[in-house]
């Protein structure tokens, strides 16, 4: 009899341990996984584990699409264009001046996912620019970690991941009439 109750016991802890939810993320781990974020910056400069596994594999494979358009098409702008502006345009960061300030307001945990709306508002932007900007990372729980799983700039219609989904197919579609030609 004490074993079948040890067995129950082990049972309705186990299970109980199963829908144990992850909290949400720390301030501190948003501002780390932020400032990983490859705005103009080389995926080198970067910490994969801040990213889900799928996310990463996806960028790893754009930038490699990104090497090959930059040989075959030397000086042009190319498509890849796109991978260097997560957050901030080109020119001025809205990071830099001293009176930008930046917030993470992390969205309801449920299923292993939330967003964290990331905020900035840079003041010193007015009055050519806006001052309020805000973005969205997903964040996936993937092997005990918060992971980024996705992106998107709130002025753009497509997620970051759905961006690079499209770039790489332009790339397997261009990279084989490449070959074809040569």
């Amino acid at each position: 009899m004490k074993k079948l109750i040890f067995i129950l016991a082990s049972l309705v802890l186990l299970f109980g341990a199963c829908n144990i939810k992850p909290s949400a993320p720390s301030q501190e781990w948003c501002e780390w996984a932020f400032n990983q974020i490859p705005d103009h910056k080389d995926i080198s400069e970067i910490d994969s584990t801040a990213f889900s596994t799928e996310f990463y594999g996806l960028l790893k494979e754009a930038y490699k699409a990104m090497d090959w358009e930059t040989e075959m098409y030397p000086g042009m702008i190319g498509d890849y264009e796109f991978l260097f502006y997560w957050y901030d345009g080109n020119g001025d960061s809205i990071l830099e001046p001293e009176d930008s300030e930046l917030k993470y307001e992390t969205g309801e945990v449920a299923d292993g996912k939330t967003t964290v709306k990331v905020k900035v508002y840079a003041p010193s932007f007015a009055p050519y620019s806006p001052t309020d900007y805000e973005f969205d990372m997903a964040l996936v729980y993937e092997d005990g970690l918060w992971r980024i799983d996705d992106w998107r700039n709130g002025t753009r219609d497509l997620t970051m991941k759905d961006q690079v989904k499209r770039y790489i197919e332009w790339y397997n579609s261009n990279k084989d009439t490449a070959k074809a030609a040569e």
